[in-house]
């Protein structure tokens, strides 16, 4: 009988614990905003011309992004190129460019086919002292509650540039100098 009562307890204390950290989560997205915009900037010693042609060369984009298993055209959307990236999560992003400035800026309309609401990444790339910083932008939305929190508070919202960044610095044989 008292092996009952304690396994009773103690699954009522875990329930409790379970429903608290559910609410916290809950309210914790409701209070963050749905809209988000995260910059970072990597610092490369190359020239304006390499930094876009590994960013926007499809051939190239796949030698340096180990985080690929495929990388996929698809027919252009009103004059802008489309691909389909397939991550090593088996997920997939749908990737259209909105703007194309060679060699200085590139927009690009992100969304991910399993969560949802896309982002925009504008990709900027400014001649610094030592050679090149490519700023990139992300303005996105994030509308579950749950997401919205787990996203800041676990990878934040600047995990996926970083990684991208961090995988690009590694393609230049260079440190990830990001900031």
């Amino acid at each position: 009988m008292r092996i009952e009562e304690l396994a009773r307890k103690w699954l009522a204390t875990a329930g409790l614990v379970l429903l608290v950290a559910g609410l916290a989560v809950i309210i914790g997205g409701l209070l963050l905003p749905e809209q988000h915009e995260v910059m970072r900037t990597l610092t490369l010693s190359r020239t304006p011309e390499a930094v876009w042609r590994a960013i926007s060369d499809s051939v190239r984009i796949r030698a340096w992004r180990r985080d690929l298993i495929q990388l996929e055209h698809l027919p252009d959307s009103a004059s802008h190129a489309v691909w389909r990236e397939i991550g090593d999560d088996g997920r997939g992003t749908l990737v259209v460019v909105r703007e194309e400035l060679p060699p200085v800026r590139l927009v690009t309309v992100r969304t991910t086919e399993a969560r949802g609401p896309a982002s925009e990444w504008t990709y900027a790339i400014t001649r610094a002292p030592s050679g090149v910083d490519l700023t990139i932008t992300e303005r996105g939305v994030i509308s579950g509650n749950a997401q919205r929190f787990i996203s800041q508070f676990t990878s934040g919202h600047a995990g996926p540039i970083e990684h991208y960044l961090t995988q690009l610095a590694a393609y230049f044989d260079e440190p990830p100098r990001i900031r």
